[in-house]
């Protein structure tokens, strides 16, 4: 949680004004489609889910990049004649994809295994490029990592998507987070944005990757600037000192889809932004452990080790405002697992006055220190079909500096709360919404199994089942069970034929597509 004060904790954070020159650069892929408590020094990714190791490629790609001995060469993909080498790794990318880079829209570049030790910010300013990392290629930040201009000490991303229409897809990144800028067990302040990877452009995906070991973030989107339709899907993200995904104010649309994140000091999954899609994402160990910040999980400490699962929150004088944009248009929070955290899901509209319109529906919140679901300063929300286990209370509505008002909380289910809900006095509609979720699903899972009124999910072609989306009750919406190369479609959950069209039932459903 950045520029937020936990008032219960009497938490002061003073942040520091910082900028870094990134020169003229204008972001713009239209997919068609810190700490004396207990620490974990050696994170162990969980296996549920987990990223799909990216296979040997079978195709031709454009660029090939690999270890060879003490250099780092770019091939030519076709003929396999060296390009370009040197010692650092960073170099070697930087002249394929950078500012300057030789590389084309179109084009793509496979990295083979093995260890690129990563000296400077990767930079991809080239548009429309897919970037394949062959299982075992790992890049780790030196210490103290400079940028792409040579600076040090400003907390700068492993690798910086400028360019759009970006895929990334399989690699692995350990940001080193314990040795770069701002000491492991110093609250992060300012602009610090040692992440794994940051997203400057529009409509590009980062997927099947893991990152970890990152001062600040896994991913970011936005620096200040309009992002657009950026994705992290299938995605392993752990031990970060603040979120490990965020998107930051300004972006508009980004989705966080079915990514495991833990080992987080300050917000698993946070957004400023605008009209964000959350769902499908295991979320746990964020945050203390015990009352009153003695003992947090991961290695760093974060902007202010909030805990929260998942987060929507916003700064002082931000423009546009984080939530929704209203007009039927939703900020999206479903489906997702939320455990071990001191705060479950929280909506905290205090530091611009007030989020409007999210909806937050069939997420599953367990064993949170204080509120399983908290909205504050925040109005025309609609909470449904969410479980909360165990918390001191399950839904706390509250006012600080802006209203909450035109919420509606329905369909809860509570067990082993304290107390269930507590409002405040504030008044909260408990008739039955106009918007529930659906989720279309397939087993198995995958790619290309099934659309949703012609759409694969969010992803576009890139898209892997389950897709979970927001509808109106009454509305028709036509499933189709897909045609695809090995798997013979056998029948619908809902008995319905390979195409049919459903009606948006009065609560969230899930429709699967079975395969053999």
């Amino acid at each position: 949680m950045k520029n937020q004060v936990l008032a219960a904790l009497a938490v002061i954070i003073v942040l520091t004004a910082f900028s870094v020159n990134v020169g003229n650069a204008s972001p713009q892929m239209s997919i068609t489609l810190q700490s004396s408590g207990v620490v974990q020094q050696t994170p162990t990714p969980t296996p549920t889910p987990t990223p799909t190791p990216t296979p040997t490629p079978t195709g031709t790609y454009s660029y090939i990049i690999r270890v060879s001995g003490s250099n780092y060469q770019m091939l030519n993909g076709a003929t396999k004649a060296v390009l370009y080498q040197s010692t650092s790794s960073s170099r070697v990318f930087n002249y394929l994809l950078g500012s300057s880079g030789v590389a084309s829209s179109g084009n793509t570049v496979y990295i083979e295994s093995g260890a690129y030790t990563v000296d400077a910010t990767w930079g991809i300013y080239v548009s429309d490029v897919t970037v394949t990392f062959q299982s075992g290629a790992v890049l780790t930040a030196v210490n103290d990592m400079p940028n792409m201009w040579g600076q040090t000490g400003v907390g700068s991303p492993v690798m910086w998507l400028y360019g759009n229409n970006i895929i990334v897809s399989g690699v692995t990144i350990n940001g080193n987070g314990l040795n770069q800028a701002v000491s492991a067990t110093t609250y992060l302040s300012g602009a610090n944005y040692c992440a794994g990877i940051m997203f400057n452009g529009n409509n590009s995906l980062v997927e099947y990757s893991t990152i970890y070991n990152c001062r600040s973030y896994g991913t970011i989107t936005g620096d200040g600037v309009t992002t657009n339709n950026n994705g992290v899907m299938n995605c392993l993200i752990y031990d970060c000192g603040a979120n490990g995904l965020n998107a930051w104010s300004g972006d508009n649309g980004s989705y966080f889809i079915n990514n495991n994140v833990y080992d987080c000091g300050d917000v698993g999954i946070d957004s400023y932004g605008l009209n964000t899609i959350i769902t499908g994402n295991t979320v746990y160990n964020v945050g203390w452990t015990t009352t009153g910040q003695t003992a947090i999980y991961g290695t760093m400490y974060g902007y202010n080790n909030a805990g929260w699962g998942i987060a929507i929150e916003e700064s002082s004088g931000q423009s546009p405002a984080a939530g929704g944009s209203g007009s039927g248009n939703y900020l999206f929070i479903a489906g997702n697992t939320v455990s071990t955290t001191s705060f479950g899901i929280v909506v905290d509209g205090s530091g611009n006055g007030n989020i409007n319109y999210v909806l937050i529906s069939g997420n599953s919140v367990t064993t949170t220190l204080y509120w399983g679901l908290r909205l504050r300063d925040t109005s025309y929300d609609i909470v449904e079909y969410n479980t909360i286990t165990t918390a001191s209370i399950g839904v706390y509505l509250a006012v600080n500096t802006g209203s909450c008002t035109s919420n509606t909380v329905y369909g809860m289910t509570y067990s082993g709360c304290s107390t269930n809900y507590n409002y405040n006095g504030l008044t909260v509609s408990s008739s039955a919404p106009s918007i529930v979720a659906v989720t279309v699903a397939s087993s198995p899972t995958g790619v290309g199994f099934v659309t949703a009124n012609g759409s694969y999910g969010y992803a576009g072609a890139y898209s892997t089942s389950p897709y979970i989306f927001y509808d109106t009750v009454g509305n028709s919406v036509t499933l189709v069970a897909n045609t695809v190369s090995g798997y013979t479609f056998s029948s619908w959950s809902d008995s319905g034929a390979q195409s049919h069209t459903i009606t948006v039932p009065s609560s969230d459903a899930t429709y699967t597509a079975t395969f053999t």
